[in-house]
């Protein structure tokens, strides 16, 4: 039995691009369902009304805000002593207007499994928010839930918090010891392996990076765009690489496959074999899986959205939207089944 993940981590204005390919593959397959959804940065912000099925509030949010409705600027000498450089109280008004009480009760009645990323700046650990406890997460990861609406809402500021330019969040206020948390950017390939512990059979990975990265001839002067354009590098970097332990986990299960049919060939009945490749090991990755079906959708050219990707202007954003349709058309014209 098929179970789709979708995972989007990132990107922030960028977002508009992996909203555009929901929208494109919901056009497409109105029946799919993921049942398993895992976000950071603007994927947190995306993955509740996906969840859902509503389309329609992200695409208002993610092509008609402007800078002002996400975050207000400073001069860097005015935030020397601030947790960050630019002020996120718009940001959560954003979230209190669109993140209702009845969204929130709504994803907590819901049986998909939700995994809002974050990283604390305490324990250094990337830490996985959730409406329920899910034991096989929880055995990989900080796993916590959000109690109550208040604590949601900072789960998603969190994050979508990038250190130094947005605050750290602290989800729990009255816990001590004090717990901080912000974006978890695209660490290690987090996403994916959640989707594959959770039973995934199709992981649509939705990146805002494109595979190679446009040349600049400007130069950086100042701090802050320093600061950004390093951040970007960094992200950029981070969505290739959390890549490669999934395709190497994914040609290890199809090398098990391959002997197993080998040796079934040979004569070999199957509860032998089963038994052979039950090593008794505790939590082993590979026993009794089947490769999962990635599907990485990405722009072909680098999307905008400054360094950072916290410039919002619409009409740049719905060009980004536009172009993630593009790009979804595109791989599912590709991957469709070709028929006789």
């Amino acid at each position: 039995m098929s179970k789709h993940a979708l995972v989007i981590n990132g990107g922030i204005s960028r977002g508009a691009f992996a909203v555009g390919a929901i929208k494109k593959i919901f056009e497409y397959r109105p029946e799919l369902d993921f049942q398993i959804l895992s976000g950071g940065g603007s994927g947190s912000l995306i993955i509740p009304f996906v969840s859902l099925k509503d389309m329609q509030p992200l695409v208002e949010i993610f092509t008609t805000k402007h800078n002002r409705d996400i975050i207000k600027k400073f001069s860097l000498s005015e935030r020397l002593q601030e947790a960050s450089i630019l002020d996120a109280s718009p940001l959560w008004g954003l979230l209190d207007h669109y993140y209702t009480h009845r969204l929130y009760d709504r994803l907590c009645d819901t049986d998909k499994m939700l995994y809002f990323n974050t990283m604390c700046l305490q324990t250094h650990a990337l830490t996985v928010f959730s409406p329920r406890h899910h034991p096989e997460i929880a055995s990989r990861y900080d796993h916590r839930c959000f109690e109550n609406y208040d604590q949601f809402l900072r789960t998603l500021l969190a994050s979508t918090c990038q250190p130094v330019l947005l605050p750290p969040i602290r989800i729990q206020p009255q816990e001590e010891p004090v717990r901080q948390y912000i974006d978890a950017g695209d660490r290690e390939y987090a996403g994916i392996e959640m989707a594959i512990a959770s039973g995934a059979t199709d992981v649509y990975v939705l990146l805002q990076t494109p595979a190679a990265p446009a040349h600049e001839d400007k130069e950086y002067r100042d701090i802050f765009s320093i600061l950004q354009k390093t951040l970007d590098i960094f992200i950029a970097d981070a969505a290739d690489d959390k890549q490669i332990l999934p395709h190497l986990y994914n040609e290890g299960l199809r090398y098990i496959q391959a002997v197993k049919r080998k040796m079934g060939r040979q004569g070999v009945p199957a509860t032998m074999i089963d038994d052979w490749f039950d090593t008794g090991m505790i939590d082993n990755p590979f026993y009794n899986r089947s490769p999962v079906r990635l599907h990485i959708i990405r722009p072909d050219l680098p999307l905008g959205g400054g360094p950072d990707g916290l410039s919002f202007d619409p009409a740049m954003m719905q060009e980004m939207l536009a172009k993630g349709e593009q790009a979804m058309a595109t791989h599912l014209a590709l991957t469709a089944p070709q028929g006789g």
